[in-house]
């Protein structure tokens, strides 16, 4: 029998209502995916990178609410930041910033491999219709 872990407050509004959720439109981004739904927790990330910044975060995540919460918080702590800073950022700052009990703290290093495998690719043209 699992039980189930209380969330923080922080972690409910996030789930409850993210903006970044969703592919995005046809453009240049760089796209990173960390975790696998086989193991319960997949966030694939896309980043629109323009003079050394980001002017855009979108996700798509599949998991409990809190991968969902760490995506959402990750693409809203991106957005318009320097991709030097993006770089620093680490999983562990994201569990600490929304509070995850230990049960959850592993979802906060899906973000970070999403983040890390999105700033390493190389951007490319997004089809809005195609398969990534």
């Amino acid at each position: 029998m699992q039980l189930e872990v209380p969330l923080p407050s922080q972690v409910l509004e996030l789930f409850a209502a993210p903006r970044h959720a969703g592919r995005p439109g046809a453009g240049r981004y760089r796209y990173g995916v960390g975790g696998a739904v086989s193991r319960g927790s997949l966030i694939g990330l896309w980043l629109a990178c323009a003079g050394g910044c980001i002017r855009e975060a979108r996700f798509e995540a599949f998991g409990c609410p809190a991968t969902i919460a760490c995506a959402e918080w990750l693409c809203r702590r991106l957005q318009g930041a320097e991709i030097t800073a993006a770089e620093r950022l680490q999983g562990l700052a994201v569990a600490e910033a929304l509070k995850l009990p230990a049960a959850k703290r592993a979802v906060a290093l899906v973000a970070e491999d999403a983040l890390k495998a999105a700033l390493a690719a190389a951007e490319q043209e997004l089809d809005p219709g195609s398969e990534v």
